[in-house]
């Protein structure tokens, strides 16, 4: 049977507010968080990252997961990655699909510290499943009916397919990292409705891995204090552990 979704009228509120799929374990994959880390031990890298968000007593979940793919190319001096993000949520089936394309490169300050700028372009596609939704022009209520047609002009717009660009920097050393991310650079339009207007919203992260040498208990081991602070519209968090 379809359902009602009456959280239709966000769609064209005045404003609209999004965020990027966050995962509570991202420095285990820095890539993640930073493209400039494509490359950064100068080796070949993979990883994926899986996270299932549940709400206990309805019906909804999130699932989110990011496949990565790295390497060093030492004649350029540079690192390239490609990343696979997918996103989806379970009662009205929306999904996100993005694949990233990132190149870093290394310049050698002085002795100690490296400067890694990288630049990322990627294409996504967003899909709302407005199959599973029922509109007030299928609802026939004289022959007590669902029509499995309709012509409510926002099935034109059922997905978004949009160029999405972003930058990072990473300062470095052997001991520390500090970096800046920023997505979204070119505000993608992300409306579904047919000649709808809702730029996204730019992504900001600055995080940091230090490490603290009054815990060091031998040579070969050390604890590193790494935080994390993201921001996207009017929502942001803040991440901090130890490693």
């Amino acid at each position: 049977m379809k359902r009602i979704i009456l959280i239709l009228a966000i769609i064209f509120s005045v404003k609209s507010y999004s965020q990027d799929p966050a995962f509570t374990q991202s420095f285990m994959v820095p890539e993640s968080i930073n493209p400039s880390f494509s490359g950064f031990y100068e080796t070949t890298k993979a990883g994926l990252l899986y996270k299932n968000q549940q709400w206990s007593g309805f019906d909804f979940n999130l699932n989110s997961q990011y496949l990565y793919f790295d390497d060093w190319y030492p004649d350029l001096n540079s690192g390239v990655g490609i990343s696979l993000m997918n996103h989806q949520e379970t009662f009205t089936n929306y999904s996100l699909k993005q694949l990233n394309l990132s190149w870093a490169y290394k310049v050698q300050i002085n002795y100690e510290w490296d400067f890694r700028p990288s630049v990322t372009f990627g294409f996504a596609t967003k899909d709302f499943g407005f199959d599973n939704l029922l509109f007030e022009d299928q609802i026939n209520i004289f022959q007590n009916i669902i029509n499995s047609n309709t012509f409510d002009p926002i099935v034109l717009g059922e997905n978004a397919r949009y160029v999405d660009i972003g930058a990072s920097f990473l300062f470095n050393n052997d001991n520390h990292w500090i970096g800046i991310t920023l997505r979204h650079l070119n505000r993608p339009n992300v409306s579904m409705v047919s000649q709808g207007d809702i730029p996204l919203d730019i992504f900001i992260s600055v995080h940091a891995s230090l490490e603290l040498p009054i815990l060091q208990y031998n040579s070969d081991s050390s604890v590193y204090f790494i935080t994390n602070f993201m921001k996207q519209a009017k929502y942001d968090r803040f991440d901090l552990g130890f490693q």
